[in-house]
């Protein structure tokens, strides 16, 4: 059962920013999330029930599950010391 990933308009602009090599990392790792959004290595952020992390690299993908719609939404993809300033 795959999650449909929706992509956040300023994670989209994010990740067109990304080097090459970079952004097809994280191309990958959103295959990965719309087959399984807790696969091994997501983490859950502290003091949110739905928002979740994935590190690809010195990047992180931060993204929101909603099960009852099976949709994925991708809020952001940064570098680590940027991605957490809004959370």
């Amino acid at each position: 059962m795959t999650y449909r990933v929706i992509i956040h308009r300023e994670a989209s602009k994010d990740i067109k920013k990304l080097h090459p090599q970079i952004r097809d990392r994280v191309i990958e790792a959103l295959e990965k999330i719309a087959e399984n959004p807790r696969l091994v290595g997501a983490i859950q952020l502290t003091g949110y029930s739905d928002l979740y992390r994935y590190r690809v690299g010195h990047h992180r993908v931060v993204y929101r599950i909603k099960d009852a719609e099976l949709e994925v939404l991708i809020l952001d993809a940064k570098p680590r010391g940027e991605v957490y300033k809004k959370y």
